[in-house]
C-alpha cells in the first residue's frame, strides 16, 4: 500500500524462510499491477527510482497502520466472499479495490491518485 495513494495489491506465499525474497517479490508485483493498469514504461521506471535500496522498519505513523488495516480486511472480506483465493480472481479483486471510493484520500480512487501523481 502507498501512503498517498492507497494503492495496494497483495503478495502470498512469503514465510520466514523466503522473506529476503520480500523486495524482488514486491517489485514484481508492483511492475504487473502498473503494466496491467496501462502506466507507460517511463512512469514505471520513475516509480521504481524511489526503490534503489529499502528497510524493513515499523512506522509510528497511525494513519498508515490504520488504512492498510482497513485495506487487509476489505482484501480479507472479499476473498472469503467470493469463496476463498481458489475461488476468487485475485487480479480482478486488487483492480476493484484500487477502484473503491477511499474517505481517506477525499473520497477518490487509489488508482486515479496514482495516474495524477505519475501525470506530473
Amino acid at each position: 500500500m502507498n501512503e498517498d495513494t492507497l494503492l495496494s495489491f497483495v503478495l502470498f506465499g512469503i514465510k520466514k524462510t523466503n522473506v529476503r525474497k520480500t523486495p524482488e517479490l514486491f517489485l514484481r508485483g508492483l511492475d504487473q499491477l502498473l503494466t496491467i493498469e496501462g502506466f507507460t514504461l517511463n512512469q514505471i521506471n520513475r516509480v521504481f527510482e524511489d526503490y534503489d535500496t529499502y528497510e524493513f522498519t515499523k512506522t509510528i505513523s497511525k494513519s498508515v497502520i490504520g488504512n492498510m488495516n482497513d485495506l487487509v480486511d476489505l482484501y480479507k472480506y472479499s476473498v472469503a466472499y467470493d469463496g476463498g483465493l481458489k475461488h476468487c480472481d485475485l487480479g480482478e479483486l486488487i483492480l476493484k479495490i484500487n477502484r473503491t471510493p477511499q474517505r481517506n484520500i477525499g473520497w477518490s480512487k487509489s488508482i486515479e491518485k496514482t495516474k495524477e501523481l505519475l501525470d506530473k
